[in-house]
Protein backbone atom coordinates (compact mmCIF):
# COMPACT_ATOMS: atom_id res chain seq x y z
CA UNK A 1 0.00 0.00 0.00
CA UNK A 2 1.02 3.57 -0.60
CA UNK A 3 1.17 6.46 1.86
CA UNK A 4 -1.07 9.48 2.43
CA UNK A 5 0.88 12.72 2.06
CA UNK A 6 -1.02 15.63 3.62
CA UNK A 7 0.25 19.00 2.40
CA UNK A 8 -0.74 22.18 4.18
CA UNK A 9 -1.30 25.37 2.19
CA UNK A 10 -0.69 28.66 4.00
CA UNK A 11 -3.34 31.41 3.68
CA UNK A 12 -2.85 33.20 0.35
CA UNK A 13 -0.11 30.81 -0.80
CA UNK A 14 0.13 28.39 -3.68
CA UNK A 15 1.50 24.87 -4.00
CA UNK A 16 5.31 24.75 -3.81
CA UNK A 17 7.22 23.29 -6.80
CA UNK A 18 8.41 20.25 -4.85
CA UNK A 19 4.81 19.51 -3.84
CA UNK A 20 3.67 19.85 -7.46
CA UNK A 21 6.19 17.14 -8.34
CA UNK A 22 4.73 14.93 -5.59
CA UNK A 23 1.26 15.37 -7.07
CA UNK A 24 2.53 14.56 -10.57
CA UNK A 25 4.22 11.40 -9.28
CA UNK A 26 1.11 10.21 -7.42
CA UNK A 27 -1.37 11.25 -10.09
CA UNK A 28 -4.17 11.53 -7.52
CA UNK A 29 -4.95 14.43 -5.19
CA UNK A 30 -7.78 15.19 -2.77
CA UNK A 31 -8.59 18.90 -2.56
CA UNK A 32 -11.37 21.33 -1.70
CA UNK A 33 -13.14 23.42 -4.33
CA UNK A 34 -11.21 26.50 -3.19
CA UNK A 35 -7.91 24.66 -3.73
CA UNK A 36 -8.67 23.32 -7.23
CA UNK A 37 -7.36 26.43 -9.04
CA UNK A 38 -3.97 25.84 -7.39
CA UNK A 39 -3.55 22.46 -9.12
CA UNK A 40 -5.67 22.66 -12.28
CA UNK A 41 -2.55 22.96 -14.37
CA UNK A 42 -0.77 19.95 -12.88
CA UNK A 43 -0.30 17.30 -15.55
CA UNK A 44 -2.02 13.91 -15.22
CA UNK A 45 -3.50 14.72 -11.80
CA UNK A 46 -6.89 13.25 -10.97
CA UNK A 47 -8.61 15.59 -8.49
CA UNK A 48 -11.09 14.15 -6.00
CA UNK A 49 -13.22 16.45 -3.78
CA UNK A 50 -12.56 16.44 -0.05
CA UNK A 51 -16.28 16.71 0.76
CA UNK A 52 -18.10 14.63 1.71
CA UNK A 53 -15.21 13.42 3.85
CA UNK A 54 -16.30 9.77 4.07
CA UNK A 55 -16.40 9.48 0.27
CA UNK A 56 -12.92 11.03 0.10
CA UNK A 57 -11.65 8.54 2.70
CA UNK A 58 -12.94 5.60 0.65
CA UNK A 59 -11.40 7.02 -2.54
CA UNK A 60 -8.06 7.38 -0.77
CA UNK A 61 -8.29 3.81 0.57
CA UNK A 62 -8.89 2.43 -2.93
CA UNK A 63 -6.11 4.50 -4.51
CA UNK A 64 -3.55 3.45 -1.89
CA UNK A 65 -3.53 0.00 -3.48
CA UNK A 66 -1.96 1.63 -6.54
CA UNK A 67 0.18 4.55 -5.36
CA UNK A 68 0.71 7.28 -2.81
CA UNK A 69 -2.05 9.87 -2.41
CA UNK A 70 -1.72 13.62 -1.85
CA UNK A 71 -4.32 15.42 0.28
CA UNK A 72 -4.30 19.21 0.29
CA UNK A 73 -5.29 20.95 3.53
CA UNK A 74 -5.43 24.47 4.88
CA UNK A 75 -2.51 25.61 7.03
CA UNK A 76 -1.40 23.00 9.53
CA UNK A 77 -3.40 19.81 8.81
CA UNK A 78 -2.95 18.72 12.44
CA UNK A 79 -4.58 21.88 13.84
CA UNK A 80 -8.33 21.08 13.76
CA UNK A 81 -7.61 19.65 10.32
CA UNK A 82 -8.18 16.56 8.21
CA UNK A 83 -4.91 14.91 9.27
CA UNK A 84 -6.56 13.74 12.49
CA UNK A 85 -9.22 11.80 10.55
CA UNK A 86 -6.66 10.36 8.12
CA UNK A 87 -4.45 9.13 10.97
CA UNK A 88 -7.49 7.54 12.64
CA UNK A 89 -8.38 5.76 9.39
CA UNK A 90 -4.95 4.68 8.13
CA UNK A 91 -2.61 4.85 11.14
CA UNK A 92 0.36 7.09 11.84
CA UNK A 93 2.77 4.92 9.88
CA UNK A 94 0.79 5.55 6.67
CA UNK A 95 0.36 9.33 6.96
CA UNK A 96 3.02 11.98 6.28
CA UNK A 97 2.15 15.56 7.25
CA UNK A 98 3.80 18.61 5.66
CA UNK A 99 2.48 21.61 7.63
CA UNK A 100 2.25 25.24 6.59
CA UNK A 101 1.42 28.40 8.52
CA UNK A 102 -2.09 27.94 9.89
CA UNK A 103 -4.92 30.48 9.92
CA UNK A 104 -4.36 30.68 13.68
CA UNK A 105 -0.70 31.63 13.31
CA UNK A 106 -1.48 34.06 10.49
CA UNK A 107 -4.23 35.78 12.50
CA UNK A 108 -2.05 36.24 15.58
CA UNK A 109 0.75 37.57 13.37
CA UNK A 110 -1.56 40.04 11.64
CA UNK A 111 -2.67 41.48 14.99
CA UNK A 112 0.81 41.17 16.56
CA UNK A 113 -0.50 39.10 19.45
CA UNK A 114 1.37 36.20 21.05
CA UNK A 115 -0.38 32.82 20.91
CA UNK A 116 1.66 30.64 23.28
CA UNK A 117 -0.71 31.70 26.08
CA UNK A 118 -3.96 31.18 24.14
CA UNK A 119 -6.71 28.57 24.33
CA UNK A 120 -8.03 27.12 21.06
CA UNK A 121 -11.70 26.52 20.30
CA UNK A 122 -13.37 25.15 17.17
CA UNK A 123 -17.03 25.94 16.60
CA UNK A 124 -17.23 24.27 13.18
CA UNK A 125 -20.61 22.54 13.27
CA UNK A 126 -20.66 22.61 17.06
CA UNK A 127 -22.87 24.07 19.75
CA UNK A 128 -21.66 27.31 21.33
CA UNK A 129 -23.93 27.23 24.39
CA UNK A 130 -20.99 27.39 26.82
CA UNK A 131 -18.72 29.64 24.78
CA UNK A 132 -18.93 32.55 27.23
CA UNK A 133 -17.84 30.34 30.14
CA UNK A 134 -14.82 29.14 28.13
CA UNK A 135 -13.83 32.67 27.14
CA UNK A 136 -14.14 33.91 30.73
CA UNK A 137 -11.74 31.21 31.91
CA UNK A 138 -8.96 32.20 29.51
CA UNK A 139 -7.04 35.41 29.10
CA UNK A 140 -6.85 34.86 25.34
CA UNK A 141 -8.77 32.52 23.02
CA UNK A 142 -8.63 31.68 19.33
CA UNK A 143 -11.88 30.57 17.69
CA UNK A 144 -12.49 28.82 14.38
CA UNK A 145 -15.93 30.06 13.35
CA UNK A 146 -18.54 28.85 10.87
CA UNK A 147 -21.53 30.57 9.19
CA UNK A 148 -23.85 29.88 12.14
CA UNK A 149 -21.28 30.48 14.88
CA UNK A 150 -19.98 33.65 13.26
CA UNK A 151 -18.08 36.51 14.93
CA UNK A 152 -21.17 38.73 15.23
CA UNK A 153 -23.20 35.96 16.91
CA UNK A 154 -20.36 35.11 19.30
CA UNK A 155 -19.79 38.77 20.16
CA UNK A 156 -23.52 39.19 20.82
CA UNK A 157 -23.43 36.28 23.29
CA UNK A 158 -20.45 37.83 25.07
CA UNK A 159 -22.13 41.23 25.28
CA UNK A 160 -25.35 39.72 26.66
CA UNK A 161 -23.96 37.18 29.13
CA UNK A 162 -20.64 38.44 30.49
CA UNK A 163 -19.71 41.33 32.72
CA UNK A 164 -16.04 40.79 31.86
CA UNK A 165 -14.21 43.15 29.52
CA UNK A 166 -13.09 41.72 26.17
CA UNK A 167 -11.42 42.90 23.00
CA UNK A 168 -12.18 40.97 19.82
CA UNK A 169 -10.03 40.62 16.70
CA UNK A 170 -11.58 39.21 13.51
CA UNK A 171 -9.57 38.11 10.46
CA UNK A 172 -11.63 37.61 7.30
CA UNK A 173 -10.43 35.70 4.24
CA UNK A 174 -6.82 35.55 5.36
CA UNK A 175 -4.37 35.70 2.45
CA UNK A 176 -6.99 36.65 -0.14
CA UNK A 177 -6.98 39.94 -2.03
CA UNK A 178 -10.04 41.05 -0.02
CA UNK A 179 -8.57 40.14 3.38
CA UNK A 180 -9.95 42.34 6.15
CA UNK A 181 -8.85 42.78 9.77
CA UNK A 182 -11.20 44.20 12.40
CA UNK A 183 -10.71 44.93 16.11
CA UNK A 184 -13.31 46.13 18.58
CA UNK A 185 -15.37 45.52 21.70
CA UNK A 186 -18.16 42.89 21.75
CA UNK A 187 -20.97 45.48 21.35
CA UNK A 188 -19.33 46.82 18.21
CA UNK A 189 -18.46 43.46 16.64
CA UNK A 190 -22.01 42.19 17.28
CA UNK A 191 -23.37 44.84 14.87
CA UNK A 192 -21.08 43.92 11.97
CA UNK A 193 -21.19 41.28 9.23
CA UNK A 194 -18.22 39.20 8.12
CA UNK A 195 -17.31 37.17 5.05
CA UNK A 196 -16.39 33.49 5.27
CA UNK A 197 -13.97 32.08 6.10
CA UNK A 198 -13.00 34.03 9.17
CA UNK A 199 -11.35 33.43 12.55
CA UNK A 200 -11.44 35.27 15.85
CA UNK A 201 -9.11 36.15 18.69
CA UNK A 202 -10.89 37.05 21.94
CA UNK A 203 -8.74 38.75 24.54
CA UNK A 204 -9.87 39.27 28.10
CA UNK A 205 -8.76 42.70 29.28
CA UNK A 206 -9.52 42.22 32.99
CA UNK A 207 -8.26 38.64 33.39
CA UNK A 208 -5.69 39.53 36.03
CA UNK A 209 -8.28 41.36 38.13
CA UNK A 210 -11.13 38.84 38.16
CA UNK A 211 -11.94 37.33 41.53
CA UNK A 212 -12.61 33.86 40.13
CA UNK A 213 -8.99 33.44 39.00
CA UNK A 214 -7.87 33.54 42.64
CA UNK A 215 -9.70 30.31 43.41
CA UNK A 216 -8.50 26.80 42.62
CA UNK A 217 -10.06 24.76 39.82
CA UNK A 218 -11.25 22.26 42.44
CA UNK A 219 -11.30 22.44 46.22
CA UNK A 220 -13.42 25.48 47.08
CA UNK A 221 -13.87 25.90 50.83
CA UNK A 222 -17.19 26.43 52.57
CA UNK A 223 -16.16 29.94 53.67
CA UNK A 224 -15.54 30.89 50.02
CA UNK A 225 -19.05 29.93 48.88
CA UNK A 226 -22.05 32.08 49.77
CA UNK A 227 -24.49 30.09 51.94
CA UNK A 228 -26.96 30.54 54.79
CA UNK A 229 -26.89 29.21 58.36
CA UNK A 230 -24.25 26.60 57.63
CA UNK A 231 -26.52 24.89 55.09
CA UNK A 232 -23.96 23.76 52.54
CA UNK A 233 -22.62 20.45 51.30
CA UNK A 234 -19.46 20.14 53.37
CA UNK A 235 -16.10 20.14 51.58
CA UNK A 236 -15.25 16.48 52.14
CA UNK A 237 -18.74 15.30 51.19
CA UNK A 238 -18.81 17.51 48.10
CA UNK A 239 -15.52 16.05 46.92
CA UNK A 240 -16.79 12.50 47.41
CA UNK A 241 -20.10 13.20 45.65
CA UNK A 242 -18.38 14.74 42.61
CA UNK A 243 -16.05 11.75 42.46
CA UNK A 244 -19.07 9.43 42.46
CA UNK A 245 -20.70 11.40 39.63
CA UNK A 246 -17.71 10.86 37.29
CA UNK A 247 -18.44 14.12 35.49
CA UNK A 248 -18.23 14.07 31.68
CA UNK A 249 -16.52 16.81 29.69
CA UNK A 250 -19.84 17.62 28.01
CA UNK A 251 -23.43 16.87 28.91
CA UNK A 252 -26.15 17.90 31.32
CA UNK A 253 -26.13 17.82 35.14
CA UNK A 254 -29.22 18.30 37.28
CA UNK A 255 -28.43 19.53 40.80
CA UNK A 256 -31.76 18.97 42.57
CA UNK A 257 -32.25 20.82 45.84
CA UNK A 258 -29.12 22.77 45.01
CA UNK A 259 -29.09 24.82 48.23
CA UNK A 260 -26.17 27.23 48.02
CA UNK A 261 -25.16 25.76 44.66
CA UNK A 262 -21.80 24.52 45.97
CA UNK A 263 -21.99 21.24 44.01
CA UNK A 264 -23.14 23.09 40.88
CA UNK A 265 -20.27 25.58 41.12
CA UNK A 266 -17.56 22.95 41.57
CA UNK A 267 -19.02 20.82 38.78
CA UNK A 268 -19.31 23.82 36.43
CA UNK A 269 -15.70 24.79 37.05
CA UNK A 270 -14.45 21.24 36.54
CA UNK A 271 -16.44 20.76 33.29
CA UNK A 272 -16.97 24.19 31.70
CA UNK A 273 -18.50 22.61 28.56
CA UNK A 274 -21.19 20.91 30.62
CA UNK A 275 -24.64 22.45 31.21
CA UNK A 276 -25.47 22.57 34.92
CA UNK A 277 -29.06 23.11 36.06
CA UNK A 278 -29.35 24.15 39.71
CA UNK A 279 -32.92 23.53 40.90
CA UNK A 280 -33.89 25.33 44.13
CA UNK A 281 -37.13 26.65 45.66
CA UNK A 282 -35.99 28.63 48.74
CA UNK A 283 -35.58 32.40 48.10
CA UNK A 284 -32.54 32.76 50.39
CA UNK A 285 -30.76 29.89 48.66
CA UNK A 286 -31.70 31.21 45.23
CA UNK A 287 -29.97 34.47 46.18
CA UNK A 288 -26.90 32.49 47.27
CA UNK A 289 -26.79 30.59 43.99
CA UNK A 290 -26.97 33.84 42.03
CA UNK A 291 -24.15 35.30 44.10
CA UNK A 292 -22.00 32.20 43.59
CA UNK A 293 -22.62 32.11 39.83
CA UNK A 294 -21.44 35.71 39.61
CA UNK A 295 -18.51 35.30 42.00
CA UNK A 296 -17.10 32.25 40.25
CA UNK A 297 -18.26 33.38 36.78
CA UNK A 298 -19.90 30.01 36.25
CA UNK A 299 -22.03 31.03 33.27
CA UNK A 300 -22.72 27.40 32.36
CA UNK A 301 -24.99 27.14 35.43
CA UNK A 302 -28.70 27.69 34.75
CA UNK A 303 -30.68 28.57 37.88
CA UNK A 304 -34.13 26.96 37.91
CA UNK A 305 -36.41 28.49 40.54
CA UNK A 306 -38.91 25.90 41.58
CA UNK A 307 -39.54 22.57 43.26
CA UNK A 308 -38.71 19.15 41.90
CA UNK A 309 -40.09 17.11 40.29
CA UNK A 310 -42.38 19.66 38.57
CA UNK A 311 -39.45 22.02 37.85
CA UNK A 312 -37.68 19.26 35.89
CA UNK A 313 -40.23 18.92 33.10
CA UNK A 314 -38.77 21.56 30.76
CA UNK A 315 -35.10 20.62 31.30
CA UNK A 316 -33.03 18.60 28.79
CA UNK A 317 -32.43 14.95 29.62
CA UNK A 318 -29.53 14.64 32.08
CA UNK A 319 -26.29 12.68 31.91
CA UNK A 320 -25.76 13.10 35.65
CA UNK A 321 -28.10 13.89 38.55
CA UNK A 322 -27.19 15.00 42.07
CA UNK A 323 -29.98 15.06 44.65
CA UNK A 324 -28.94 17.16 47.61
CA UNK A 325 -32.48 17.80 48.85
CA UNK A 326 -35.83 16.36 47.90
CA UNK A 327 -38.37 18.24 50.03
CA UNK A 328 -40.15 14.99 50.85
CA UNK A 329 -40.54 14.17 47.14
CA UNK A 330 -37.72 11.64 46.78
CA UNK A 331 -39.86 8.86 45.30
CA UNK A 332 -41.40 11.19 42.71
CA UNK A 333 -38.01 12.71 41.83
CA UNK A 334 -36.33 9.32 41.35
CA UNK A 335 -39.26 8.20 39.19
CA UNK A 336 -38.64 11.15 36.85
CA UNK A 337 -34.87 10.61 36.92
CA UNK A 338 -35.34 6.92 36.16
CA UNK A 339 -37.34 7.78 33.04
CA UNK A 340 -35.22 10.66 31.77
CA UNK A 341 -31.60 9.89 32.68
CA UNK A 342 -29.61 9.17 29.53
CA UNK A 343 -28.14 5.69 28.95
CA UNK A 344 -24.91 5.38 30.89
CA UNK A 345 -26.01 8.06 33.34
CA UNK A 346 -25.28 8.28 37.06
CA UNK A 347 -27.39 9.61 39.92
CA UNK A 348 -26.02 10.40 43.39
CA UNK A 349 -28.22 11.06 46.41
CA UNK A 350 -26.90 12.74 49.57
CA UNK A 351 -28.80 11.39 52.57
CA UNK A 352 -28.55 13.26 55.86
CA UNK A 353 -31.34 11.41 57.65
CA UNK A 354 -31.57 7.64 58.04
CA UNK A 355 -34.99 7.45 56.41
CA UNK A 356 -33.59 8.81 53.14
CA UNK A 357 -30.54 6.52 53.36
CA UNK A 358 -32.85 3.51 53.63
CA UNK A 359 -35.37 4.58 50.98
CA UNK A 360 -33.08 5.82 48.21
CA UNK A 361 -31.40 2.46 47.37
CA UNK A 362 -34.76 0.69 47.13
CA UNK A 363 -36.23 3.41 44.94
CA UNK A 364 -33.21 3.40 42.61
CA UNK A 365 -33.17 -0.39 42.30
CA UNK A 366 -36.88 -0.36 41.50
CA UNK A 367 -35.98 1.73 38.43
CA UNK A 368 -33.24 -0.63 37.25
CA UNK A 369 -30.15 1.01 38.74
CA UNK A 370 -27.24 -0.84 40.26
CA UNK A 371 -26.71 0.80 43.63
CA UNK A 372 -23.72 1.45 45.86
CA UNK A 373 -23.68 3.36 49.14
CA UNK A 374 -20.89 5.10 51.04
CA UNK A 375 -21.21 6.47 54.56
CA UNK A 376 -18.94 9.39 55.27
CA UNK A 377 -18.13 10.47 58.81
CA UNK A 378 -15.93 13.56 58.94
CA UNK A 379 -13.84 14.56 61.91
CA UNK A 380 -12.04 17.90 61.59
CA UNK A 381 -9.20 18.90 63.87
CA UNK A 382 -7.74 22.38 63.86
CA UNK A 383 -4.24 22.69 65.30
CA UNK A 384 -2.62 25.79 66.74
CA UNK A 385 0.00 26.71 69.33
CA UNK A 386 -2.47 26.30 72.20
CA UNK A 387 -3.49 22.79 71.22
CA UNK A 388 -6.21 21.39 69.01
CA UNK A 389 -9.98 21.47 68.64
CA UNK A 390 -11.95 18.66 67.02
CA UNK A 391 -15.35 18.97 65.38
CA UNK A 392 -17.45 15.95 64.45
CA UNK A 393 -19.73 16.55 61.46
CA UNK A 394 -22.98 14.69 60.96
CA UNK A 395 -22.40 11.51 58.95
CA UNK A 396 -23.68 11.54 55.35
CA UNK A 397 -24.66 8.58 53.20
CA UNK A 398 -24.06 8.91 49.47
CA UNK A 399 -26.25 6.56 47.45
CA UNK A 400 -25.10 6.14 43.85
CA UNK A 401 -27.20 4.65 41.09
CA UNK A 402 -25.60 3.42 37.88
CA UNK A 403 -27.65 2.78 34.78
CA UNK A 404 -27.34 -0.53 32.96
CA UNK A 405 -24.89 0.80 30.35
CA UNK A 406 -22.62 2.24 33.05
CA UNK A 407 -22.69 -1.07 34.93
CA UNK A 408 -21.38 -3.05 31.97
CA UNK A 409 -18.72 -0.43 31.30
CA UNK A 410 -17.50 -0.41 34.90
CA UNK A 411 -17.37 -4.21 35.11
CA UNK A 412 -15.02 -4.68 32.15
Amino acid sequence: MGSVIVIGIAPGSGVADEHVRLIERCGFVVASNSQRPLIDGVAAAEIFPVAPVQAAIEAVRKRLNISDVVVLASGDPLFFGIARRLIEEFGKHKVCVIPAVSSMQAAFARFRETWDDAAFISLHGRCMDNIVELLERNSKSFILTDPANNPAAIASRIADESAAKFEIFVAERLGATDERLTAGRPDDIAQMSFAEPCVMIVKRLDAADTESTRFPLFGLREDEIAHSRGLITKDEVRAAALHRLRLPERGVLWDIGAGSGSVSVEAARLSPRMEVFAIEKEPAEIANIRANIERFQASNIRLIEGEAPSALSALPHPDRVFIGGSGGQLAQIIEVVGKRLKPGGIVAVNAVIERTAEAAPKLLMAHGFRVETSKIAVSRTRWNADGSATTELNPITIITGYSELTQSTLCR
